[in-house]
């Protein structure tokens, strides 16, 4: 795009992100930025005074005490993944029950919902139903969406008010540093799907999700302190974090041949480069001058 750009003054191009490191990409396309605000509403942020010792459990606590003791909104809490997400919606659901059970109904019903991207699109579209009504004491309900963080930027669910951010995602991640970056270790060939701690353009993302209808509440459970020294601006590129073979492959198929020049905006390591070509040619896709396509099937 960055070559087609000059050659067609009719062509416009925009790139739009909620995360994306807005510089970066001006210093590479070399156009104006438009920063367009997402929240229309304000959202106090909440740390935790002590690191937590585990966060699912202070997730859930978390959820609860906001259900006794915060006014009606719904709630969406971040977690990593489906294991973890399906162990939160039993533990909150039988928690809240038996609070009721208790205190004859003072806290008013939930419905807890889970949001992965293995769960079925039925279950998925359930997140976007009403909270359930008031309950016979006419307290009112309230929905706990528990997501991973393709509710970051994915998808936008009406009615948040409460969001509860641990801090942490699964991304792409290896075990080697090249240029201080974590990268894809091309020597062991493997992708593994860890737990990191996440960005603070992310963080920033999960906070905004409290604010789209109404004045809300972002609870961080991590400390200021280590928001501020722990956590990454913006999330590193999945190309310094992946096999790129694919990458390699596609713009082969384009017709760039000097792969070794490409202009690329954040260039992965030589090595990864390399074990890219490797692999392409054990498959048979690229010759040995790495130039003739042998099978693309």
């Amino acid at each position: 795009m960055k070559e087609i750009l000059p050659k067609r003054k009719d062509l416009k191009l925009i790139v739009m992100s909620a995360t994306m490191d807005t510089k970066k990409f001006h210093d590479y396309f070399d156009g104006p930025v438009l920063d367009i605000p997402g929240r229309l509403f304000p959202v106090e942020i909440l740390y935790s005074s002590k690191p937590e010792k585990d966060y699912l459990e202070a997730a859930i606590n978390t959820a609860i005490q906001i259900h006794c003791h915060e006014k009606p909104g719904d709630i969406l809490i971040f977690l990593t993944g489906e294991e973890e997400i399906e162990q939160a919606c039993s533990k909150i659901r039988k928690d809240i029950e038996e609070l009721n059970k208790k205190n004859k109904d003072q806290y008013g019903n939930v419905s807890v919902l889970p949001l992965y991207s293995s769960l079925p699109p039925s279950q998925q579209q359930k997140i976007f139903e009403r909270a359930p009504e008031k309950n016979k004491r006419g307290v009112h309900g309230r929905k706990i969406v528990i997501a991973t963080n393709i509710a970051e930027t994915s998808i936008t669910i009406d009615g948040i008010v409460y969001v509860i951010d641990p801090g942490f995602s699964k991304q792409k991640v290896s075990k080697i540093i090249y240029n201080n970056f974590k990268m894809y270790n091309p020597r062991v060939r493997v992708e593994s799907l860890l737990v990191s701690s996440i960005s603070k353009a992310s963080a920033k993302q999960r906070a905004g999700r409290a604010g789209r209808t109404a004045p809300g509440k972002c609870f961080r459970l991590y400390t200021e302190e280590s928001y501020k020294k722990d956590l990454i601006e913006n999330t590193y590129p999945e190309i310094l974090r992946s096999n790129i073979s694919s990458v390699i492959l596609t713009l082969k198929k384009l017709g760039i041949d000097d792969l070794v020049h490409f202009d690329f905006m954040d260039p992965p390591a030589p090595e990864t480069m390399m074990r890219g070509l490797e692999l392409l040619n054990y498959q048979k896709a690229l010759d040995d001058e790495v130039r003739t396509f042998l099978n693309l099937a």
